[in-house]
Order: structure tokens, then sequence, then C-alpha cells
């Protein structure tokens, strides 16, 4: 008989239920597409860190095996949601990249004007253009700015995310 310890049973359930988790919000956004995905990303959470504390808990054999198993599960799931949070915000909100999906929807091309309008403040817009410009993630041609090739590369990842939880251009 394979025994396996209180910690290794809490670390793959903690991230079988990470897994579920990112699942569980990957479809109440791609399929019901909600006003809330923050309250979706919180709710989805806590139900599965409920569910797998609890999971952990009755799959446990003593009090002491019982409540190790219990830390390490979320704890892993915490940690995973550390690292997963940020990323998922930087899809839904970060304004570099939605300026290159707006560019690159336009044709990859769009007057200064047109992307000022779209975002909040022409300073915000303007610092970030240029350090896209920098990084060589866009080109300035007179008035407008081009997504270039390595842009494109680095959006497409992104895009394919976005089109799944169905996020839009916008976030």
């Amino acid at each position: 008989m394979i025994v396996i310890s209180p910690a290794v049973t809490g670390a793959l359930l903690g991230g079988a239920g990470f897994l579920g988790f990112v699942s569980t919000q990957w479809l109440i956004l791609h399929w019901l597409s909600p006003a809330s995905r923050a309250r979706v990303l919180a709710v989805a959470f806590a139900a599965w860190f409920v569910g797998i504390a609890v999971m952990t808990w009755v799959l446990g054999d003593a009090m002491t095996g019982r409540l190790s198993g219990v830390i390490v599960a979320v704890m892993t799931m915490s940690c995973l949601f550390v690292l997963y949070a940020p990323f998922y915000y930087v899809l839904s909100n970060s304004l570099s990249l939605q300026s290159m999906i707006v560019l690159l929807e336009s044709k990859g091309s769009l007057g200064r004007e047109a992307l000022y309008g779209r975002f909040a403040s022409t300073a915000l817009v303007e610092g970030r253009l240029s350090t896209m410009e920098r990084s060589g993630y866009v080109t300035r041609d007179a008035a407008r700015f081009r997504i270039t090739e390595r842009g494109r590369r680095l959006i497409a990842p992104f895009l394919l995310l976005k089109s799944l939880w169905r996020m839009g251009p916008g976030g």
C-alpha cells in the first residue's frame, strides 16, 4: 500500500483546486460574460479554497496529518493565486496592452488623437507610447503610431487569452 504524506496530498489537492478555480473562472467569464469580473474572481476562488480545505481535511487520516495537509493545500492555492491575479489583471486592464490591441485592430496604424480619445489622459498615453516605442513594440510615423512585428509577436498570446475570457479590446 502506498502512503502519501499529508503535505504531498495537500499540495496536490491545492494545485487541483487552483486548476478548478481557473477553469471555473474561465467558464463563467467566457460563457456568461458578467459585468463584475472581480466578483467572479473572488467568489470562485473562495468557493474552491473552502472546498479544497474541507476535502483535504476529510481525506486526512490523523489530526496532525489533516491539519498539515489543509495548511499545505490552502498555502498552495494562495501562492498560485498570488502569481495568477497580476497576470489576469495585466490581460484585463493594461493600458499598454490595450493600446497595442487598438493599433492592431485598426490595421496596425492609428493617429495620435484617436489613441488619446480612446484612453483617459494624453499624458498617460504619451508616456505609455514612448515606453513602447523605446522597447520596439510601436514606431512613430509623423503623427501616427504603428505596431511593429515585435509588438505583434508580444500581443499574440494575450489576444488568445482575452478571446478565451471574452474580454474584448477594452478589458
